[in-house]
C-alpha cells in the first residue's frame, strides 16, 4: 500500500468516528445508554466481538443523524424511534464492508439514499460512505465529481467531500489545487476541531502555511 493510500485509509476511518464523537461528548448521557446497549457481551468471543464492531458502526451511523436534529424534542424523539430500515441497512452495508465485500456494502449505502422517506441526514451519510468505497475503482475526474455531487450548501457531509476532493488532487499530484481547496476547508466555520487539525497537518505536510488557530 503506498503512502497517500495508507494516508487516504486513516483520513476515512477518522471520517468515520469525527462529528459523531463531537456530538457523543456534547450528549454524554444518551451516548452512555446507547454504548451500553451495544458493546455488552464480550464474553461471546472473537466472533461476537466482530459483530459488536460491525453493529456499533452502523448504529453510531445512525446515532449521529439523530443527534444531529437541531429541535430539541425531535432530537429525542428521533433517539427513542431510529428508523429500523435505515439501521438495518447500515448494518448490512457495515457488515459487508468488515468483510470486504465492497460491492455489497455500496449497494446497501445506495438503498439507503434511495429510501426518499428517510431524514436527509441518514441519505447524505450513506452517500458519503458509497463514494468513499467506490472512489478507489474510479478515474480522477470521476472521484472529483462524485465527492463534489456532495458538497452543496446545507450538505453536513460537504467539508468531509471536500477533504476527499482535496485528498484525490494530492493523489494525483495536483498539490496547488490541493493547498488552495484545504486552506478553503480550514477557514470553514462548520469545520469540527479534529477535521481542523487533519487539514492543517497535510497542509504543512504539502508545503503550505498553516494558519494560526
Amino acid at each position: 500500500m503506498s503512502n497517500n493510500e495508507s494516508f487516504i485509509d486513516e483520513v476515512t476511518e477518522e471520517v468515520r468516528r469525527d462529528q459523531l464523537y463531537t456530538y457523543l461528548r456534547r450528549y454524554g448521557w444518551i451516548a452512555g445508554v446507547v454504548i451500553l446497549g451495544i458493546v455488552g457481551g464480550t464474553a461471546w468471543g472473537e466472533y461476537r466481538a466482530s459483530q459488536d464492531r460491525t453493529e456499533a458502526q452502523a448504529r453510531g451511523d445512525a446515532i449521529f443523524a439523530a443527534l444531529n436534529e437541531a429541535d430539541d424534542q425531535a432530537r429525542q424523539a428521533a433517539l427513542e424511534a431510529l428508523p429500523s430500515g435505515v439501521v438495518e441497512k447500515m448494518l448490512e452495508a457495515a457488515g459487508a464492508d468488515e468483510i470486504g465485500d465492497t460491492e455489497a456494502a455500496i449497494a446497501a449505502y445506495q438503498a439507503v439514499v434511495a429510501m426518499t422517506d428517510a431524514p436527509q441526514i441518514y441519505r447524505e451519510i450513506a452517500s458519503f460512505k458509497a463514494a468513499l468505497l467506490a472512489a478507489p475503482s474510479m478515474e480522477v475526474s470521476e472521484k472529483i465529481s462524485t465527492f463534489e455531487a456532495l458538497t452543496q450548501p446545507g450538505n453536513r457531509m460537504r467539508l468531509l467531500a471536500k477533504e476527499q476532493i482535496a485528498l484525490v488532487h494530492v493523489e494525483n499530484g495536483d498539490t496547488e489545487t490541493a493547498l488552495a481547496l484545504l486552506i478553503e476547508i480550514s477557514r470553514d466555520a462548520e469545520l469540527t476541531d479534529n477535521q481542523l487539525q487533519r487539514v492543517q497537518e497535510l497542509i504543512g505536510a504539502l508545503g503550505g502555511a498553516v494558519e494560526p488557530a
